[in-house]
Parts: C-alpha cells; structure tokens; sequence
C-alpha cells in the first residue's frame, strides 16, 4: 500500500508512531492522501506528481498542526524540486511562524545561497536562530543525529567575508 512512500520520512513516520500527534481528523485526511498513492486508483490526478503530493500532505500536517517539522518539509520538498524561490510564500509564512528555528532559516539559505543572493541580514538571522538551539544533523563521518554548530561557524563566516565596506577616515 505504501510502496511510493519509501523516501518520505517526515509525516509518513509520525503517523506510524501513532498516539496523540495529530490532532482529531487529520488522521482521515493523511488516510485519503495515502490512498491516493496507489496506482490505478481513480482520485489520484495523472498529472500530480508523487512530489506534489509529499508536499501537500506535509502542508496537511502544517496546517492541522503548528509544527516546525512540517512547515521543513514543505520547504525542503520545494527547495530539492528547485520550484522554491526567494519570495515564496510558504517560506515567508515559515520564517514569520516560527522565527527562531534553525532549520527553517536554513532553507531559507539554501534558497538565496542556489540564487547567489546571500545578504548580512539573512545570515545574521540564521545565525540567530542557531543560537536558540543548534539545528540537529549528521555530521560527515559520523552517525549521530545530534545539535551541532557547524551552521553557525559557517554563518559567521560568511557574515565576516560580507562584512560592510571599510568606511573613508574622517579627515581631521
């Protein structure tokens, strides 16, 4: 039944936990997006994409319940389809919803970092938000998922190559 579902990992797994996650209904609903998934059933449209679906469902999961883990998916969904620009309106409604998450604010760079738009009040942002709490990530040669703050050095310095021009002396 779940065959298409191998590489979604973000609400398909919730929903496998089980318990008290989403709220009353939204279980119906991720049921009838699941269904949709099968080949050969008569609801799903030909012309929408597996992709589209994964972001309509974690948009669901956003929407029915608040969480930054869904508001990611719809990003990070967009930001690998390439269809995720700098004025988007879910990354703007990411950024105004949950201000202080990393993870957001890393899709956001991501974006401008893709469309060589990187500017200081970006990366002072997402530094910011690093310094709420450190976004979780597997670092290279390990396997532990775990707060690191290799975003934030990388922040800084970028933020320390952009830094303003060197202002004239005032002549005296």
């Amino acid at each position: 039944m779940f065959a298409n579902w191998a590489g979604h990992k973000t609400c398909f797994n919730l929903w496998l936990i089980g318990g008290d996650i989403f709220p009353r209904g939204f279980d119906s609903h991720f049921h009838a997006l699941a269904q949709s998934q099968r080949p050969g059933v008569a609801s799903a449209s030909p012309r929408e994409t597996i992709f589209a679906q994964r972001v309509k469902l974690e948009r669901a999961g956003w929407q029915a319940t608040g969480d930054v883990r869904f508001a990611a998916g719809v990003l990070f969904y967009k930001l690998q389809e390439g269809s995720m620009k700098q004025v988007d309106v879910d990354l703007a409604d990411a950024l105004k919803q949950f201000p202080e998450s990393g993870l957001i604010h890393r899709a956001a760079y991501d974006v401008a970092m893709r469309d060589h738009k990187i500017t200081r009040e970006l990366l002072a942002a997402a530094a910011q938000a690093e310094f709420t709490h450190f976004t979780l990530f597997v670092a290279p040669a390990t396997v532990i998922n775990r707060p690191r703050s290799d975003y934030l050095r990388s922040y800084f310095a970028q933020l320390l190559q952009l830094r303003a021009p060197n202002k004239p002396e005032p002549k005296q």
